[in-house]
């Protein structure tokens, strides 16, 4: 895979496209239509744009929203999701008003079912076997629960249980919580987890049950005619404490963004039942309302991406080619292919188109002829920030015949012609023929010096007489 940045006259004509407004509800509204006391909804792909807040830093009790941390943790310490979890007798004896699985003393169960016992149902019990399985203890795995906090960022929390039943210094903010559930949501056993309605435990020497297992949350887990149900919903977590009140962490999906919204805190507005529902009915509100409002779908050519082109050479193209074995490939994408972007985002891209990131790939290493028009070559991406927008097709926009041997007794016509040289081309000479010629100058150049030599010779000689007979007559008179 080649990364290419974005050819000028690409980038030129990106630049010249229409803008686009978008409408957005005033985040006011939502300040008002939202029962939870602190809110906060994210796009996961970048968790520190607060897309709508409401003290999204007050520190309140987190609830079973803990467990996300408790699974996230868990399967990043395991080995294998079949590996066997033990259930130690602590866990066992919790009180009636816990969540549970519904786990058996000495029980042993595979990974994998202890997970989804503990985010479907929100098995209490399942947090503290978990607990014990990774780290020996609940205090133990506290630390680890802390010391994952802190790598993520997560400044105003602190866990001192895997379950989030109500301590004092237990607590956390819809800020944290949000960072803590795009991390998880990357994961893809997580992700499986949290949006699976519906599972059952098998029965075993333990328990002679099969354990079924349904889903607290109900805009995932609700029929699909109910008013809660929510068709775009991935997940996340619910959670409930008799002083920290009523918390949902949910997630949705719907053409490659997902949206995490955090509702904490619920202690007022009717019973506990009510409160429950409205964090379900608030949280599908926020979604539905920020997906028709503040993103758009958008089509590659509404970006202009479809004017991309990359030019290659083509090996083993005929000596005649009028471009020289030079091709120039067009993107091609599916009818269809549209991805929901913020309204910043189409306005970054269009100001600065150079923040794209281009990669292609080819079928192999070099294109040979023969190639036809129309032929498709390789791929393209193209990426905003780390999110994939569009892949395309790179095709061929002419044909490219291959090598004919009769080309090379052809010569290639110029535009303007050249005349016709009337003497034969030289023939190549052998090595031999060349000694000899190199020994034929040196000898033609040591005789032209011996005859330079005996022509000063003679003539220093003859200057010599001439003195000598002027000597004489000089002498005489």
């Amino acid at each position: 895979m080649n990364r290419r940045t974005l050819p000028a006259i690409f980038l030129a004509a990106l630049l010249l496209l229409p803008g686009s407004r978008f409408a957005r509800a005033d985040e006011s509204d939502m300040d008002r239509s939202v029962l939870a006391p602190t809110f906060v909804v994210i796009d996961a792909s970048d968790p520190e744009t607060l897309i709508y807040a409401k003290n999204p830093d007050k520190q309140v009790a987190p609830a079973s929203t803990t467990k996300i941390m408790t699974c996230i943790l868990a399967i990043e310490h395991a080995e294998s999701l079949d590996e066997i979890v033990t259930v130690p007798t602590v866990a066992t004896r919790l009180k009636s008003t816990n969540t549970l699985m519904g786990l058996k003393n000495g029980e042993a169960l595979p990974l994998r079912d202890m997970l989804y016992g503990l985010m479907l149902p929100s098995g209490n019990d399942a947090a503290i076997a978990l607990a014990y399985h990774v780290a020996g203890d609940v205090e133990q795995f506290a630390e680890l629960m802390n010391a994952k906090a802190a790598e993520l960022g997560m400044t105003e929390t602190h866990f001192v249980n895997a379950s989030g039943v109500y301590k004092g210094q237990h607590y956390s903010t819809a800020r944290d919580m949000a960072r803590l559930a795009a991390y998880a949501m990357q994961n893809e056993t997580f992700r499986e987890i949290v949006k699976t309605a519906e599972y059952t435990v098998p029965a075993n020497e333990a328990r002679k049950n099969e354990l079924h297992l349904v889903n607290t949350n109900r805009l995932v887990s609700d029929p699909k005619d109910s008013k809660f149900f929510y068709e775009y919903t991935v997940g996340i977590k619910t959670g409930s404490t008799a002083k920290g009140g009523k918390c949902l962490v949910a997630a949705a999906e719907k053409d490659g963004v997902t949206l995490i919204a955090v509702l904490l805190g619920v202690t007022e507005g009717g019973d506990r039942s009510t409160r429950i529902r409205r964090c379900f009915s608030d949280a599908k509100m926020l979604f539905e309302n920020i997906y028709e409002t503040l993103y758009t779908p958008v089509t590659p050519e509404t970006l202009g991406l479809d004017l991309y082109e990359q030019q290659i050479s083509v090996e083993n193209s005929r000596l005649t080619d009028p471009e020289g074995g030079k091709l120039t490939l067009s993107v091609r994408f599916d009818p269809d292919a549209q991805c929901l972007l913020r309204a910043d985002t189409v306005e970054a891209i269009r100001s600065d188109p150079a923040q794209l990131t281009v990669d292609t790939d080819f079928a192999s290493e070099s294109v040979t002829a023969p190639v036809q028009a129309g032929d498709v070559l390789g791929t393209v991406t193209f990426h905003y920030r780390g999110k994939l927008l569009y892949t395309g097709e790179l095709t061929a926009s002419r044909s490219v015949e291959a090598y004919d041997p009769a080309d090379a007794a052809t010569p290639v016509p110029s535009e303007t012609p050249q005349p016709v040289a009337s003497l034969a081309a030289p023939q190549h000479l052998s090595a031999w023929t060349l000694l000899g010629l190199v020994a034929a100058s040196l000898v033609l150049l040591v005789l032209l010096i011996v005859l330079l030599l005996r022509s000063r010779s003679k003539a220093a000689r003859s200057k010599r007489r001439r003195k000598g007979r002027r000597k004489q007559r000089s002498v005489q008179a």
